[in-house]
């Protein structure tokens, strides 16, 4: 009977881990959750019409900031999102030479439309991390990292798209025997190794740049094609 009960559980795990699997792009408003946020790698987002019709023509990545101090540091997933962005073709500012602007992780109005002036775009990417833990039961773990992302002209102060995503890590599993709590705890623990965050911060940039209609139209939303997602209609005018 326990050893029945043991393998329903793990059937129940291994069902969770796939849905986990796909990542599905959600639109609503994405400073509330609902019960469709838990199922599988989520990203909700707000999207304006213009941004749509007139997508932007260069990019920059303005400096990260973090809910919590122990959040810090935001730089790595400041890098990965600029090069996910790079990847779409769209021109795209260095970040040496924003860092040279001397802009703070949450600057004034007047000083994202200085930095825009200054080198010569009106569009940037700002991004709050919001979560980031790992956690650790002896034969499972879990790295998780969460932000909420918006693309800014910085020109008219306009927010012309914001998505919200938390990307997990997870190894491990239920044991059903004494060989396989060691195993578990050995795949648990090699699961919060510096590299895994590294590959969890990566999933969390790419998902979320994956969201952003950041492309010339003829191609949108390639993002949704690449996920197998598609929303009937595309993103809808707040």
């Amino acid at each position: 009977m326990m050893i029945r009960q043991f393998k329903y559980l793990q059937i129940v795990f291994l069902c969770i881990l796939a849905a986990a699997c796909a990542t599905r792009y959600v639109e609503g408003d994405i400073n509330k959750s609902s019960a469709v946020d838990s199922v599988g790698d989520v990203v909700v987002f707000e999207s304006r019409q213009s941004i749509v019709k007139n997508p932007p023509k260069c990019l920059g990545v303005l400096p990260f900031s973090a809910v919590k101090k122990e959040f810090e540091p935001t730089a790595p997933f400041r890098k990965a999102v600029h090069a996910h962005l790079a990847t779409t073709g769209v021109s795209m500012v260095p970040l040496q030479k924003i860092d040279q602007q001397n802009i703070t992780t949450k600057p004034e109005p007047q000083d994202l439309s200085r930095i825009g002036n200054a080198l010569g775009c009106e569009t940037f990417v700002s991004a709050e991390v919001t979560e980031k833990k790992t956690n650790f039961y002896g034969v499972y773990s879990e790295v998780k990292i969460g932000a909420i992302l918006k693309v800014i002209n910085v020109r008219t102060g306009e927010t012309l798209w914001k998505g919200r995503h938390t990307a997990v890590a997870r190894d491990g599993g239920l044991p059903l025997n004494p060989l396989s709590i060691l195993g578990g705890a050995i795949t648990a623990t090699a699961n919060l190794r510096d590299e895994q965050v590294v590959r969890t911060t990566n999933d969390l940039a790419r998902r979320l740049v994956c969201g952003a209609p950041i492309t010339v139209p003829a191609t949108f939303p390639w993002a949704w094609r690449v996920t197998h997602s598609p929303p009937p209609g595309g993103p809808t005018a707040w």
